[in-house]
């Protein structure tokens, strides 16, 4: 058991005594809660995580007997326990911190024995201790306005909606849809580190669209990064070595720590065969003058790696198209010209009033649409992969493919022929819950994304 002597008070008509009392925790039992004892070490109060407190928080001390009372004026224990909650929390907590390991403590803190932050039904947490450990970090939340920007300020011509061949505006023909957006910010939450759920960047909607025909090759590929791994008995041992002195509570019981360590190894390799402590002395030689090889050179072994193909994160999907398009009058040679321009500007960098900073190009959605029987819109293929929010990464146009300079006799002087290579990335992974969503609204276009159905190919 480890305990602590605080003095607190105790006031009844305006009378005002000193009362010492003791607070004691079990470091090594994590379900024990703490108790408060008398000076004739008596318990007369223990912490009750599923009780309220006065002020609606959970948790409070819980008298032994509610009738008793307590210092010389005879002040009664529940009003003296609400009087001095604050000094005896922060004397339960810096004896916790003080005594128990990092993941005592954690353990004490998370199965509910001991709840000492004044964590209210309604998630707040008013403990001053808390609220200054939160500002010690500040969210990272910053706004840097692009100008000029096409589709986004106002005093600029709009896009409109383009299509190639001009015949896709009226006809069912299957179609991939390109639409863009600016690239908004992010708000960075780094108040905690064991809570981070997926952050959502904001988008600016920018008006108009690109209709394309399907290309007649489709491909997605999806990866995941998994690389070779090794840990060696050495490494297990001191990996297990260092995660013991990071729960040291103090620089003492990390010395002892790691003495103990050190005789512990010593006595395991008097047990061990001669030959073996002597090859792992060679390997350690060999760590130590960076020299590789030593051991399998002197005995022809080598330490079991315990190899083991291990997963590394994920990656993010590449999506190539190309389009060959040749205007067949003037109407759809402006559509081409039109089309290349909304990729080529969208992509493009954009400046900020002061110049200091840049900020990010546009970002684009893809879709592939099909229609129904009755000619209805079915805005996501089921039979192709959904792809994410993307960037352009590359915009490559070819204006002679056919190798020949040609032009038509228009105004424009529009080439003949013209092929546009697009490449794109998507910005966020692919995770499992992406292919579980339920149908939700863009909060940029406000169009409805229909969810996945389990006979679809998904993303």
């Amino acid at each position: 058991m480890a305990s602590t002597t605080v003095s607190t008070t105790s006031t009844v008509d305006d009378a005002t005594t000193t009362v010492n009392i003791k607070v004691e925790v079990s470091p090594t039992d994590t379900d024990s809660p703490p108790v408060i004892k008398d000076a004739d070490n008596n318990t007369i109060a223990t912490w009750s995580p599923e009780t309220s407190s006065t002020d609606g928080s959970l948790g409070a001390w819980l008298p032994q007997d509610g009738d008793a009372t307590i210092g010389s004026n005879d002040q009664p224990i529940a009003i003296w326990l609400n009087e001095n909650g604050t000094t005896l929390r922060n004397t339960t907590i810096n004896l916790i911190e003080d005594n128990y390991t990092v993941a005592n403590a954690n353990n004490l803190y998370n199965n509910g024995t001991y709840t000492p932050f004044n964590t209210h039904r309604d998630g707040q947490e008013e403990d001053a201790r808390v609220t200054g450990a939160l500002e010690t970090t500040r969210d990272i939340e910053i706004e840097i306005e692009s100008t000029g920007v096409r589709g986004l300020d106002g005093s600029l011509p709009p896009y409109r909606h383009y299509y190639y061949p001009q015949d896709l505006e009226s006809n069912k023909q299957d179609r991939l849809k390109f639409t863009m957006k600016g690239y908004g910010s992010l708000k960075i939450d780094t108040s905690r580190i064991f809570s981070q759920g997926h952050q959502v960047r904001s988008y600016e909607r920018i008006r108009g669209s690109v209709i394309l025909p399907i290309n007649p090759v489709i491909k997605d590929n999806n990866a995941v990064d998994w690389n070779q791994n090794e840990l060696n008995a050495i490494q297990s041992r001191l990996a297990g070595a260092s995660l013991s002195l990071m729960e040291s509570s103090n620089w003492e019981d990390a010395g002892a720590k790691l003495s103990t360590l050190m005789s512990a190894i010593g006595k395991e390799s008097v047990q061990e065969d001669n030959n073996l402590v002597e090859a792992l002395k060679v390997y350690l030689a060999q760590q130590a003058v960076g020299g590789r090889g030593l051991l399998s050179r002197a005995t022809g072994a080598v330490l079991n790696p315990n190899l083991e193909q291990l997963f590394q994160g994920p990656k993010l999907r590449n999506f190539a198209f190309r389009f060959p398009m040749s205007p067949r009058d003037e109407h759809e040679a402006q559509q081409v010209r039109e089309i290349i321009r909304f990729f080529k500007q969208g992509m493009s960098v954009k400046s900020t009033a002061n110049n200091v900073f840049l900020k990010a190009p546009n970002v684009f959605d893809i879709r592939y649409i099909t229609y129904d029987d009755d000619g209805r819109e079915v805005r996501d293929h089921p039979s192709i992969n959904r792809i994410k929010t993307c960037s352009l990464t590359s915009c490559a146009v070819n204006y002679t493919p056919d190798n020949s300079y040609m032009t038509y006799g228009d105004d424009a002087r529009t080439m003949t022929s013209y092929e546009m290579a697009l490449n794109f990335t998507e910005l966020t992974p692919v995770y499992e819950e992406d292919y579980n969503n339920r149908s939700s609204r863009d909060a940029v276009d406000g169009t409805w994304r229909r969810s996945l159905s389990t006979n679809e190919v998904g993303y």
